[in-house]
């Protein structure tokens, strides 16, 4: 899906590059990133959905979803990285740099590479858990600090 939508881009001029030397162009990349990500996989179990199946133990079958091709991997990853990685990790870090252990330079870098990862894997699971019909990817972890204080809705 990903060379689909990058041709696309291409050719409609939509197509955003990051420069290196602004932090707002960076963090709209990681956006962007997994906006992607969120689009290609919704397109990818679209397309899945039509043409495969899975043959349940009663002997019907149902279209083929991302989260039962992934077993949910996408959201337990990302469930997993809520505790070792977003909270308390980004707190840690900040704390880190207010408390004179690490300069700021390292402290964005170090924000930006982690959001990253997991601002991508957002995209993926979102898709993931929207092909068996819920809407939200934090469903069972809404209490989450990470959730609360991060990621979760405003």
């Amino acid at each position: 899906m990903h060379p689909v939508s990058g041709r696309l881009r291409a050719v409609c001029g939509t197509d955003l590059t990051a420069s290196s030397n602004s932090r707002c162009a960076e963090a709209r990349m990681i956006a962007y990133r997994a906006l992607e990500e969120l689009r290609c996989d919704r397109l990818a179990g679209a397309l899945l959905g039509l043409t495969a199946t899975v043959t349940r133990d009663d002997g019907t079958t149902q279209p083929l979803t991302l989260a039962r091709l992934n077993d949910l991997g996408y959201t337990l990853s990302l469930h997993a990285a809520l505790d070792d990685h977003v909270y308390p990790g980004w707190a840690d870090l900040v704390d880190r740099y207010r408390t004179w252990q690490i300069p700021v330079e390292q402290v964005w870098n170090d924000l930006v590479h982690a959001s990253d990862g997991v601002i991508n894997m957002l995209g993926r699971a979102q898709a993931e858990v929207e092909s068996i019909g819920h809407t939200s990817v934090f469903h069972g972890v809404e209490e989450h600090p990470a959730v609360r204080l991060y990621l979760g809705p405003a």
